[in-house]
């Protein structure tokens, strides 16, 4: 039984992605304004969250601040994606099953030994950090210049966040 609650509680807590909100234990958002109109953002998945995911959900929070700001448009100036890795060492039962005959003066007997579990599991965490500005061009993807209600609009579509 003990094994069965390991295991669930080891699934509840990193069965779900990070999802849109501020960062906490299981990863999220910090941005630093660093002039006017221009902010760092950074967000951090936990062990089961994509890079993909991870990278749209900085944009969102790019455009979520730069509607905050009133600005139509906004520039990604620079950005760095980076995955760290780190190990689990995993829990390992073991159970040993013995069985003793006596005869008279005499007593024999065997017994078997099963271990479950145990090793190293890999968790991988997505981290992206972008530089926006707040700019007055019309949204052109070549120059990393996008439309904030737009992409606002299509990530909260895309990860159903409301």
């Amino acid at each position: 039984m003990r094994k069965v609650f390991l295991i669930l509680s080891v699934f509840l807590l990193t069965a779900c992605a990070t999802g849109y909100k501020n960062s906490g234990f299981g990863g999220g958002f910090e941005d630093t304004e660093l002039s006017p109109g221009y902010f760092r953002i950074t967000f951090k998945g936990n062990g089961v969250t994509s890079s993909e995911r991870v990278s749209d959900l900085a944009l969102l929070r790019a455009s979520d601040l730069m509607q905050s700001k009133g600005c139509k448009s906004f520039q990604v100036l620079n950005g760095k994606d980076s995955i760290s890795t780190s190990y689990v060492d995993l829990p390992r039962t073991t159970t040993t099953n013995a069985n003793v005959y006596g005869y008279g003066n005499y007593a024999t007997g065997n017994a078997t030994t099963t271990s479950y579990g145990g090793g190293l599991q890999s968790v991988h965490r997505a981290k992206t950090t972008i530089d926006v500005r707040c700019v007055e061009a019309e949204a052109d993807p070549s120059q990393n210049i996008f439309d904030t209600n737009f992409i606002n609009q299509k990530l909260k579509q895309k990860y159903k966040i409301n």
